[in-house]
């Protein structure tokens, strides 16, 4: 039976009989697979810590028919991300992007990029300021519909191309993907006026060196609207959201109040 080794990130768990649990991973080598873990609700069994959600770990499997459920061999952690486990506000930020991932891929289907740039804002989010934790999110979304083909156009009319400028506001097409000139809005129905600075901020997003990602910032108003905007575009294109986003969204209105 092929062996495979890879590193990987716990995505979520479920029980399995009387003592096994079905674990998700998203691998850096083979995509996102899901396997056996024999024992591991037992008392004594090793792999307690190590199965917990956003773990970053290396993983040994056994896969007889490249398909369906794996036999998991070795599972060890690498990075458990404790000071996101300790504070509510990182681990719910967290825990969306895990299901943002598990909702745009498909099992099996391998993606450098996305992991590299899941590996990078889950560590951002990890040493970054309660401040810059939903700028790293806006950031995450933004890159990963961009790497899954649904990178927004902002510069031209997704429709006729013109170069479209407006000191104010700009219309957003969320069925198109992209900014509409005036002409083009009055024909579309799902248009959403956004602010120069959601422009700004996703254009920045796009661009920023995943080094430097821990610099952007958001005032509440903006990661407001910015939330609205990047949530319908998925739900368009993806067919729903994560269920977090209704949590997360509760939390900044629980925030603004404050």
């Amino acid at each position: 039976m092929p062996i495979f080794r890879s590193r990987g990130v716990v995505l979520r768990s479920r029980n399995l009989g009387e003592a096994d649990k079905i674990v998700k991973f998203f691998t850096e080598r083979y995509g996102k697979i899901s396997g056996v873990i024999k024992g591991a609700r037992r008392i004594k069994s090793r792999y307690g810590g190590d199965i917990q959600p956003l773990n970053l770990v290396n993983l040994i499997y056994f896969d007889r028919e490249n398909k369906g459920l794996v036999n998991i061999n070795s599972c060890e952690t690498i990075i458990s991300f404790h000071k996101i486990r300790e504070d509510f506000e990182r681990l719910s930020r967290g825990l969306y992007i895990v299901e943002l991932i598990d909702l745009v891929l498909k099992e099996r289907q391998r993606n450098k990029n996305i992991f590299d740039l899941m590996t990078r804002i889950i560590s951002s989010i990890e040493a970054s300021g309660l401040e810059r934790i939903d700028a790293l999110l806006r950031i995450f979304e933004i890159r990963i519909l961009s790497l899954i083909g649904y990178r927004p156009r902002l510069d031209q009319c997704v429709k006729c191309n013109h170069l479209v400028q407006d000191k104010d506001s700009f219309k957003f097409s969320y069925l198109f993907g992209g900014i509409l000139c005036d002409r083009c809005s009055k024909d579309s129905q799902d248009v959403l006026k956004i602010t120069p600075g959601v422009l700004n901020f996703i254009k920045k997003a796009m661009a920023v060196d995943l080094e430097r990602v821990t610099r952007l910032k958001l005032n509440l108003e903006l990661n407001r609207e910015l939330s609205r905007l990047i949530n319908t575009y998925i739900e368009v294109h993806l067919g729903r959201s994560p269920k977090a986003y209704k949590f997360l969204n509760q939390l900044s209105e629980n925030n603004k109040g404050l």
